[in-house]
């Protein structure tokens, strides 16, 4: 695999390596995608602030492809608020882009819920929003022609460029579609020209299989960081689990995170017990509480 970074290509993941030790890693803003693309990440840490350290040094490196396969509604979330991380500086973790080159592919992206994240880092919505140029495909021809053709035309250097449902709207049975795919990853190749680019796309996961992406050998090959998320999926308790899974890197070995959140556990017990006959808060006055208590002698 060939990869561009500052005009000079690279072939080995220790030159990778030296690119993110010079500050070029772009945080997503989702902690757990950082902590798993972390140098400092560990399969067993030992307190939540070691997850949080792993997390900041983690991130999207320049001049590969990022494939980020899942539930398409849940990624593009990460990746509308990735599209605000990478205009912030690269002294608060972004990547300084001017302009963010943004292909939606399953139609949810939310203004928002970006106008939201920017607020979150004290940017101004509006500005953060002119700064996304926004393409949208409805149909796989249309797909194609944008990440093909009109995609790399756009591309400038130090930018981002993601792309919402790469192969959503692909069909695997119909052979003649992997022409197309072809089509589109010349187009990311000729983005990666533009050096330095981060690039990262989502797309559902293939039909049969628990962690390539839809697109079969054509994708498979040419991304140079594949990773799968599962969920989130509730426990009998009702706490979420979300399972990450780093499929192949050009830096790191496989890795598999899993993120549990409790807190919905919490309040689904919470309102267990608030629903339980005559606890003590579902009265409101004391004349509630004398009067079911006398309805029950």
């Amino acid at each position: 695999m060939e990869f561009i970074y500052e005009n000079v290509k690279m072939t080995d993941s220790e030159t990778l390596e030296r690119a993110a030790s010079r500050n070029a890693i772009l945080h997503t803003g989702t902690p757990s995608l950082d902590e798993i693309l972390s140098p400092d990440y560990s399969a067993t840490p030992k307190s939540q602030q070691e997850r949080r350290n792993a997390a900041r040094s983690g991130g999207i490196l320049p001049g590969i492809l990022h494939v980020l396969a899942g539930p398409q509604h849940y990624l593009s979330r990460v990746l509308m608020r990735l599209a605000v991380m990478a205009q912030l500086p690269p002294v608060d973790g972004g990547a300084g882009a001017e302009r963010v080159s943004y292909v939606e592919l399953n139609n949810f992206f939310d203004p928002y819920l970006v106008s939201q994240v920017a607020r979150e880092h004290a940017l101004d919505p509006s500005a953060v929003l002119d700064r996304i140029d926004i393409a949208r495909g409805f149909n796989w021809d249309q797909a194609v022609e944008i990440v093909g053709k009109a995609l790399p035309a756009k591309v400038v250097p130090r930018s981002a460029v993601l792309v919402s449902g790469l192969t959503a709207l692909m069909d695997p049975s119909d052979t003649s579609s992997f022409e197309g795919l072809r089509e589109m990853v010349a187009g990311l190749k000729r983005c990666q020209q533009a050096a330095p680019v981060y690039m990262v796309a989502t797309c559902p996961i293939a039909d049969g299989s628990t962690c390539k992406p839809r697109g079969g050998h054509v994708l498979y090959h040419h991304a140079g960081a594949i990773l799968t998320v599962t969920g989130p999926r509730t426990t009998k308790s009702g706490s979420q689990v979300t399972d990450w899974v780093l499929v192949r890197h050009v830096a790191f070995p496989e890795r598999v995170l899993q993120c549990w959140d409790h807190a919905s556990a919490v309040k689904k017990a919470m309102k267990r017990a608030r629903g339980r006959k005559d606890d003590l808060s579902s009265f409101r006055t004391l004349d509630d509480f004398t009067g079911k208590s006398r309805g029950g002698d």
